[in-house]
């Protein structure tokens, strides 16, 4: 930097030529002088002629040349280099400085005569001219930034409130105390906006409780014809009545229209239903059979739109029925896995409509019926129970519309009491029954009393994905081998309260949880719905140490035994470390398979370590993870630790396979479980030195787990394995055969939603596959909206400013507040600058100062080198260490001095 008096002179010309001051640019258009005419040059309030631009009202944005306010009154070029015009207001340089010095003088005094010695008593200073730098008023100066204030001359005179103006730099203490203050203002305007994260949160739930799902379940064979017109003649005129009486509810209407399953008699042929067949209308090519075979069930999600509900069903032609008993199992379950509101405390109205059983001689007295000894027993009981378990209020209306169905419904009934049965109906009573049944339902729905969550704060922990570029062998071993050290060194740490449901959830019974209890839970911070995974034995400790207590009339809060609580923060962090590994093999197998049909894109839910301000259950310490919000799908274990692989979902198995190649056979993810391919709670069968956290994990079998697995659960590979040229470790001389291939493959249409997690912000999302495969899952929508709407804060590390989507990071669970460097690079740092106590790496630095090793932030070296010695006004050279209090006030003598 150089101090103004420089402007317009070529300092390139200084350098070079001493004796000339010419610089070798044959286009420069400074003033090129020598040391020599600098020096002997006068000046006018800190002005030499060469400063000043000869361009009358000069427009030019980084012009090089200053531009004092008397200058306009004088013909510049004049008193530069003679300007040959006839101007009237040609004047000599010294003429000008008496007429500027008159204008401009305070107390007969200019900058040029003004005196900088202390404690003298000469009449050549000014009073309480301390706070301004009067090397400035002199041109001189070479800081940008000084601990004095920095005016021009001139500006002083005609505004004497710039005297009381704070200088530029300041120390870096009081500069610390305003941007705490600016960073509380911050984190009040960041509250706010968690704050309203928390009222959408709040409205979305008021929303989904307002919610009616209506759903239609029609056969739609031959004889159901009539029944189909009904439907669509009349559902727009039932509906918008019944949504005239409950304007404060949003009503959805579904439809799941149902055939029976085609079976091949011969090996040329297809059968069709007999009454279809018999049909001499019924022309339908071989070709419709094989279509029809794949589609028996069809279906219309959840929607407001009426109309679309009735051209859907209009649509549907009646036909088909082959035997007596038909599919009503599959339109059951295909209505379970419609877009029903996930809210619990919303409702759900079902209304089936069927003229003959389902398959099974137990459903039945019929002799007509292709399946008859085929149906596993109690299929359509349980089915109905996990259809009850849906929601709190939910009516299911049967129509007995033939005598045949009479002991379906009493079973159905019997597992599922609330089934409502009408009896001896026509088609054309369709409507009125509808009206009824809609209005008997909504007078029985109960206002639900939800019990207030425990709110208390906590410290969240969440893993982030770890940048994965390997390529050979070595890198891959590497890079798991120190895994869990990035990770730890990565995580995402927030503060955050968390509202926790006090009572334990109710699970199915083959559902996980089975040695856990879960309590549902929602993340102010990280804007998430979760459950909290605490192990039984736990809890149950904790509620008889609880009733023990009671009866002793104690006010104590229940206490764990040292034993217990260790055990816990055990389960905790090794569920943790065993689900962050899973959740990043899973993000790299997705990518492998992407293109791959037949191959399920796999998805882990997200975990969390939370640190609590208070014990929850006794424990302050807890492990959690998202919620898998999917109550109409049954939790499936595909694989477990041992020797077991369901057979129907054999194609998971080979991302058992790919862990363990893909890691250098360290280890390998068994226990394959959760709903549909979003699974949880995995075990990991490692090397015996892998993890210490894996190693606490009592289903991890090391060596044998995985000599487990490719002896009995994986004994041959799937197709998936061949894709990706996994090798079998049992025989890797030998390339697998085609044959001993297992083809079997994942079920999925384009029609589909799949269910996914987002990648960004860990939200379960059901999107189409051609979004899936357009990477939707890397970043869904809300999460692209969100991150274009950009916030300027100010980091609460290194103090700067910096613009961030700050939705984006609340929905996310990042660090609000800090900026990308300080993120990366300020953790753990124990570099704390002397006086203002700032602690970030970027801005920290040490500094030897009389034999001591201290630390400065910047803005505390800048102001440290703008200060000058009280007695010689020599600049600070970093040769005695100030203390604060003189440092606050800008004192400082010299050694010399001193």
């Amino acid at each position: 930097m150089h101090p103004r008096c420089f402007a317009g002179i070529c300092i390139q010309g200084l350098i070079d030529d001493e004796e000339e001051g010419q610089c070798n640019d044959p286009q420069c258009q400074l003033f090129h002088l020598t040391e020599e005419q600098r020096n002997n040059a006068s000046q006018i309030n800190g002005f030499y002629r060469q400063n000043i631009c000869n361009i009358q009202n000069c427009k030019i944005t980084n012009c090089r040349y200053l531009h004092p306010g008397w200058a306009k009154d004088y013909c510049v070029q004049f008193f530069q280099t003679r300007c040959k015009n006839k101007c009237n207001n040609h004047l000599k340089w010294n003429a000008i400085k008496t007429q500027v010095y008159e204008k401009y003088d305070i107390q007969g005094l200019n900058p040029e005569m003004l005196c900088i010695k202390l404690d003298c008593k000469c009449q050549k200073h000014l009073p309480n001219i301390e706070d301004f730098c009067i090397d400035y008023f002199k041109g001189i100066c070479p800081q940008i930034e000084c601990s004095k204030k920095h005016v021009f001359w001139e500006e002083l005179k005609s505004n004497r409130k710039l005297q009381f103006e704070e200088p530029k730099l300041k120390p870096c203490s009081q500069q610390n105390l305003q941007n705490q203050s600016q960073l509380n203002e911050n984190n009040t305007f960041i509250q706010v906006m968690i704050d309203e994260q928390e009222l959408k949160r709040m409205h979305k739930v008021l929303q989904q409780q307002n919610i009616i799902d209506i759903i239609f379940i029609m056969d739609c064979t031959k004889t159901m014809d009539r029944w189909i017109q009904q439907c669509h003649l009349q559902m727009d005129n039932i509906i918008q009545n019944f949504r005239n009486k409950n304007k404060q509810y949003i009503t959805r209407v579904g439809f799941v229209g149902y055939r029976d399953i085609i079976i091949k008699k011969q090996q040329s042929m297809i059968k069709l239903d007999r009454k279809s067949l018999l049909s001499q209308n019924d022309n339908i090519e071989q070709m419709d059979f094989q279509i029809l075979d794949k589609n028996h069930v069809v279906f219309h999600d959840l929607t407001d739109k009426i109309e679309l509900i009735k051209e859907f069903v209009k649509q549907q032609k009646a036909f088909g029925g082959g035997d007596e008993a038909e599919d009503i199992v599959a339109g059951i379950e295909r209505a379970s896995q419609l877009n029903i509101s996930k809210h619990q405390d919303s409702v759900l109205i079902t209304f089936l409509f069927a003229d003959s059983p389902c398959h099974g001689k137990q459903y039945h007295d019929i002799d007509d019926d292709d399946f008859m000894d085929k149906v596993p027993p109690n299929t359509l009981e349980n089915l109905m129970k996990r259809y009850r378990k849906i929601k709190n209020n939910n009516f299911f209306f049967c129509s007995r519309i033939s005598a045949k169905t009479d002991k379906m419904f009493k079973i159905m009934k019997s597992v599922f009491p609330e089934v409502s049965i009408t009896d001896h109906l026509t088609p054309e009573d369709f409507p009125n029954l509808v009206k009824f049944s809609l209005d008997q339902s909504f007078s029985k729905i109960s206002k639900s009393q939800l019990n207030k969550p425990l709110e208390i704060k906590a410290q969240s922990i969440k893993s982030k994905y770890i940048d994965y570029n390997c390529i050979t062998l070595e890198d891959r071993k590497k890079y798991w081998k120190d895994f869990t050290k990035i990770c730890q060194s990565q995580d995402r740490i927030n503060n955050t309260t968390l509202k926790i449901n006090q009572n334990p959830e109710k699970l199915l019974e083959n559902e996980d949880g089975v040695n856990s209890y879960i309590f549902k839970v929602f993340d102010v911070m990280n804007n998430q719905n979760l459950v909290i995974k605490i192990p039984k034995k736990i809890v149950e400790e904790y509620k008889q140490k609880e009733q023990n207590l009671q009866k002793e009339n104690s006010n104590e809060r229940v206490k764990l035994s040292e034993e217990t609580i260790i055990e816990a923060q055990k389960f905790s962090q090794q569920r943790f470390t065993s689900q962050t590994v899973a959740k990043q093999l899973a993000q790299i197998y997705r990518e492998k398979v992407k293109n791959l049909n037949g191959a399920p894109p796999i998805f882990y839910v997200s975990p969390m370590l939370y640190t609590l301000s208070e014990p929850f259950y006794g424990l302050n310490h807890i492990y959690a993870e998202s919620f898998i919000n999917l109550p109409n799908i049954q939790w499936k274990k595909y694989s477990n630790n041992a020797q077991y692989t369901n057979p129907d979902f054999y194609y998971y198995s080979s991302f058992s396979h790919f862990t363990y190649e893909e890691t250098g056979n360290q280890f390998l993810i068994t226990d394959l479980q959760g709903k549909l391919n979003i699974f949880s709670d995995p075990s990991i069968q490692s090397a015996d030195s892998y993890n210490k956290h894996l190693n606490n994990d009592i289903t991890n079998f090391n060596q044998q787990g995985i000599a487990n697995f490719f002896f009995n659960a994986h004994q041959k590979c799937s197709f998936i394995c061949q894709e990706l040229n996994l090798t079998n470790p049992l025989n890797i001389a030998e390339q697998v055969n085609q044959n001993e291939l297992d083809s079997t493959q994942w079920d999925f249409n384009d029609s589909q939603e799949l269910s996914i997690i987002c990648e960004t912000c860990d939200e379960y999302q059901q999107i189409k596959q051609i979004d899936y495969l357009n990477d939707l899952h890397k970043k869904c929508s809300q999460c692209k909206e969100l991150e274009n709407v950009m916030h300027q804060v100010q980091c609460s590390c290194c103090k700067e400013y910096f613009r961030t989507p700050q939705n984006q990071q609340i929905r996310v669970g990042t660090m609000i507040g800090k900026c990308e460097n300080c993120k990366v690079n300020c953790r753990q740092t124990n570099l704390i600058c002397l006086y203002c106590k700032m602690n970030c790496k970027l801005k920290v630095s040490s500094e030897t100062i009389e034999g001591k090793q201290i630390y400065l932030c910047k803005e505390g070296k800048k102001y440290l080198s703008s200060l000058k010695c009280m007695t010689c006004n020599s600049q600070y050279s970093f040769d005695k260490i100030l203390d604060p209090r003189y440092y606050e006030i800008g004192f400082y003598r010299c050694k010399k001095c001193d």
